[in-house]
C-alpha cells in the first residue's frame, strides 16, 4: 500500500493550487502575535511601521503578512531570535491545516478542495477518482481496486459553522425503479481548522427526505429545484449523528455500508 503523504503537508499543497476573510477559518497567530508585541513593537515607532507596512499597527493583519514583516524586521535588527520566529510561524499553520479557505469562496470549496479532500481520505493505491458530467445524477465514481468494484458518490461540501448542504439529488431522480441512481451521499463540512464527514447511503439519503430532515431545495422564483439541502443544526446534528464519521474512518465506514 502507498504511504498516504502527512495531512498537513497534503494542504500545504493544495492550498498553492487554490490560493488564500473569513475568520473562522484563519490561523491563530497568538504566539507571533506575542512575539512582535514583546520584542518588536516596544523598539519600533509608529511613524516607522507605517514607512514600512503603509499602515498603522492597529491595523497589522497576520494573514495578510504585516505581522510576519514586522517579525523578519525584527529578526533583522537582532530584536527577534530566528528560532522563536520560525516556531511561531510553524505553530500558526498547524493550529489550522486548513487556513487557505479564508479565502476561498464556497464554491472554489465546492468544486475545487471538497473533491481533493474526499480523494485524499478515501482512495489508496489502485483506486481511481472520477468526475463526472454536471448532467447526470451524481457526481463521483470511486473505483476501489480492493473490492474490484465502483462506488457511485454524489459530494456535497460547506465551509460554514453550521454547515449547509445543497442540492442533493434524490437517489431515484431518473425514477428507475429497480435501483438508486448513486450509493451514498458524501458531506464535508470544513470550519475552523477541522473537517466533518457525513456519509449517507442511498437508502438513508430517501428516508432523510421522506422524514423532511432533507426539504425540498427551491430554485428561482421560489420553484422546487428537484433537489434537496440539509443545515447541521443542533437538532439536525442529533439526528444526523450516527452519519458522521471521523476523516480515518471515512474509507472503511463506506465499504462497510457498500458491502
Amino acid at each position: 500500500m502507498a504511504q498516504r503523504k502527512d495531512f498537513h503537508a497534503f494542504c500545504q499543497d493544495l492550498a498553492a493550487q487554490v490560493g488564500v476573510g473569513r475568520r473562522g477559518l484563519r490561523r491563530d497567530w497568538s504566539a507571533l502575535e506575542k512575539l512582535v508585541r514583546d520584542h518588536v513593537l516596544p523598539r519600533m515607532p509608529e511613524a516607522e511601521v507605517k514607512k514600512l507596512l503603509g499602515k498603522g499597527i492597529a491595523k497589522l493583519e497576520a494573514e495578510e503578512n504585516d505581522l510576519k514583516a514586522i517579525a523578519a524586521y525584527g529578526a533583522a535588527q537582532g530584536w527577534v531570535d530566528a528560532a522563536s520566529l520560525c516556531r511561531a510561524l510553524e505553530e500558526a499553520d498547524r493550529s489550522n491545516p486548513l487556513w487557505f479557505l479564508a479565502r476561498v469562496s464556497g464554491k472554489t470549496f465546492g468544486a475545487a478542495v471538497a473533491p481533493r479532500l474526499a480523494e485524499y481520505w478515501l482512495c489508496e493505491e489502485g483506486d481511481r477518482w472520477t468526475r463526472r458530467k454536471d448532467v447526470e445524477f451524481y457526481d463521483y465514481d470511486w473505483y476501489v481496486a480492493a473490492i474490484g468494484s465502483t462506488i457511485r458518490l454524489e459530494l456535497k461540501a460547506s465551509s460554514e459553522r453550521n454547515p449547509r448542504f445543497q442540492q442533493i439529488r434524490d437517489p431515484r431522480m431518473s425514477r428507475n425503479p429497480e435501483a438508486y441512481d448513486y450509493d451514498g451521499c458524501l458531506c464535508v463540512g470544513g470550519h475552523g481548522g477541522a473537517l466533518e464527514w457525513w456519509y449517507f447511503p442511498a437508502k438513508a439519503v430517501e428516508d432523510l427526505i421522506h422524514r423532511e430532515v432533507f426539504p425540498p431545495q427551491h430554485g428561482g422564483r421560489k420553484m422546487v429545484s428537484g433537489t434537496f439541502w440539509v443545515t447541521v443544526s443542533k437538532k439536525n446534528r442529533e439526528i444526523l449523528e450516527e452519519f458522521r464519521v471521523p476523516s480515518e474512518w471515512l474509507r472503511n465506514f463506506i465499504l462497510k455500508n457498500y458491502a
